[in-house]
């Protein structure tokens, strides 16, 4: 489940918005994700990353305003 290898099928499923037969622990690991976001309305988000990488980008560059 690695974000940082290019042959882990989270990788992939990210660069191509689909896998034709991904892991069943992948599959797994997804299902638990959005079983947890039902279960607290959304406060558990298996769809951060985006968000993460956005702000990530953000203060990595030198003299980043902290509001955004």
């Amino acid at each position: 489940f690695s974000l940082y290898r290019d042959d882990s099928a989270l990788v992939r499923l990210n660069r191509l918005g689909y896998l034709a037969d991904p892991p069943a622990d992948l599959l797994r690991l997804l299902g638990d994700g959005l079983r947890y976001s039902r279960l607290t309305d959304g406060v558990f988000d298996p769809t951060v990353q985006p968000l993460w990488q956005l702000y990530a980008s953000h203060f990595a560059r030198a003299g980043a305003a902290a509001q955004g």
